[in-house]
């Protein structure tokens, strides 16, 4: 298997904020596929060892150690409810930290949940590492929020698709207000339009991640090459 990193910017409108790494698989011909195409039982590569995987190809990329901005990178919940698991990913977020220029931030899937004590003895080791903690996906399946605020993160990632099935946007300005109060940098993701609307508009701050500012692209890749 041919896998690869891309990375996607997160913005503010003028400027680059940091780098969300993603995986890639490449085919022989050509096709390029998102995890969720290849992370299937029938070919063999679970979520926990795609973690590792992306973890190992971080630690040598020279894209990555080069950049000045911070990078993002996620773990599974398969990873994260497993405390071996955990471990080996932390050690290799650690060597990625002394790797990179910048700093090294977490996201925390949207489908794990742990108890309020499990997940601040969590925060708190990830933290002692050097690693900055942010919320994935906020919106969906357990990103209430309660678990918000069941933890200091550093940033809270909206996904914008969630909008559209909110009978009313009060959970986000709350989301909005409390990040605001609690030095949490609010990242809206999957932002798709070429011009902010005017929820967007109203939260102040906040940096913007999807296509319309920039697509994923493979990195530590030679030109001309897949």
């Amino acid at each position: 298997m041919t896998l690869k990193l891309a990375v996607q910017g997160l913005h503010a409108w003028s400027s680059l904020q940091g780098y969300e790494v993603l995986a890639r698989k490449v085919e022989p011909e050509g096709q390029i596929l998102v995890p969720h195409e290849f992370v299937l039982p029938e070919r063999g590569l679970s979520w926990c060892e795609l973690d590792s995987l992306v973890l190992g190809l971080a630690n040598s990329s020279d894209f990555l150690r080069n950049t000045s901005v911070p990078i993002f990178i996620n773990l599974s919940a398969a990873t994260l409810r497993n405390e071996i698991l955990l471990a080996r990913a932390a050690n290799q977020l650690q060597v990625l930290r002394e790797w990179v220029s910048n700093d090294v931030v977490l996201e925390v899937s949207e489908k794990y949940y742990a108890s309020k004590e499990v997940m601040a003895h969590q925060v708190t080791h990830l933290r002692s590492l050097g690693i900055k903690l942010a919320i994935d996906d906020f919106g969906y399946e357990h990103s209430d929020i309660e678990r918000l605020k069941l933890v200091h993160w550093d940033y809270c990632k909206i996904d914008l698709t969630a909008l559209r099935l909110s009978e009313n946007l009060e959970w986000l300005y709350e989301a909005y207000q409390y990040c605001t109060s609690d030095g949490v940098q609010m990242v809206l993701e999957r932002y798709e339009q070429p011009r902010p609307c005017e929820v967007i508009n109203s939260l102040k701050g906040a940096w913007i991640q999807g296509f319309s500012l920039s697509k994923p692209m493979l990195i530590d890749t030679p030109v001309g090459s897949n």
